[in-house]
């Protein structure tokens, strides 16, 4: 499901094929959804962003979810691989400082990391760990707290 920023609406959701062939890969529901002006996990993720004054980014709601097994509350997904003007500017309106920017490790992945950087680097210090899989959500808990969360305590 996809809430609102509240989360007290749903306004969507959100499935992956689970066969290679089947295209797309991933499905929003209602038809016509725009996931230019959400993030997964927003309403959830915000007050520990706030917190902590971070927010870590993700490409999926799988690698949201594998972030949280392993302890990180404060983790959204821009439901692909960039960030929209209207997240951008739903991100700026947060008192936060500092973003994590996990993406996964593909072309693509590299390629969001390139725009997020020319997007957001006057407005935040942008952390960019690397990751020793295809993305997140294929990691361990104990390869995210060993690889990606040891070296950034205090942002989760």
């Amino acid at each position: 499901p996809i809430h609102d920023d509240s989360g007290q609406d749903f306004v969507g959701m959100i499935g992956r094929a689970i066969k290679e062939y089947i295209s797309p890969k991933f499905l929003l529901y209602p038809k016509g959804f725009d996931k230019r002006h959400f993030f997964y996990n927003y309403h959830r993720a915000i007050p520990r962003a706030i917190e902590t004054s971070c927010l870590y980014i993700v490409e999926g709601q799988g690698d949201v979810w594998r972030l949280y097994e392993a302890g990180v509350h404060n983790a959204v997904s821009i439901f692909g691989k960039s960030i929209s003007k209207e997240q951008e500017q739903k991100l700026i309106k947060l008192p936060i400082t500092h973003l994590i920017i996990l993406t996964d490790n593909d072309q693509a992945g590299r390629e969001a990391k390139v725009q997020i950087k020319r997007q957001l680097s006057r407005y935040y210090k942008l952390t960019f760990p690397k990751i020793s899989n295809k993305d997140v959500g294929d990691m361990s808990i104990t390869q995210i707290q060993n690889d990606i969360l040891s070296k950034l305590k205090g942002t989760y």
